[in-house]
């Protein structure tokens, strides 16, 4: 049986004065691990005041993957940058709860809603039912 190679597309943009927003779409595993680590250590020089990771097009989301965004929270933390996480579709959320993770990360429904300035957000929770 021949495996087909998976495939991840990232796109980085700064809709906002202090906002980076680093999409993906296709499957985050192991196969495409290098690039999605590549563009969200990148969007960190220099740090913005927030950085969204949006999953919309996100199909799959593997360990490696969740393993990334947990380090990334941490890394945010430590530099005072706002980490959010956007679009989360249903396979990618069954992975936070299943993993527990979910709890870990500021989620949103959309990338738009998530790159809005902290003042601009709500007060209560941002996360997607």
């Amino acid at each position: 049986m021949e495996r087909t190679a998976t495939t991840l597309d990232v796109r980085t943009t700064r809709p906002a004065p202090g906002v980076v927003v680093v999409s993906a779409a296709g499957e985050i595993d192991l196969g495409t691990l290098t690039t999605w680590d590549t563009a969200l250590a990148a969007a960190l020089l220099p740090p913005p005041e927030v950085l969204v990771a949006d999953l919309a097009g996100v199909d799959f989301l593997g360990s490696s993957g969740i393993a990334t965004l947990v380090l990334v929270q941490q890394e945010t933390a430590e530099r005072g940058v706002d980490f959010r996480v956007a679009g989360a579709s249903r396979p990618v959320r069954r992975a936070f709860e299943a993993t527990g993770v979910g709890v870990m990360l500021r989620l949103y429904e959309t990338a738009e809603l998530a790159g809005r300035p902290a003042a601009q957000t709500s007060t209560g929770s941002d996360s997607t039912p």
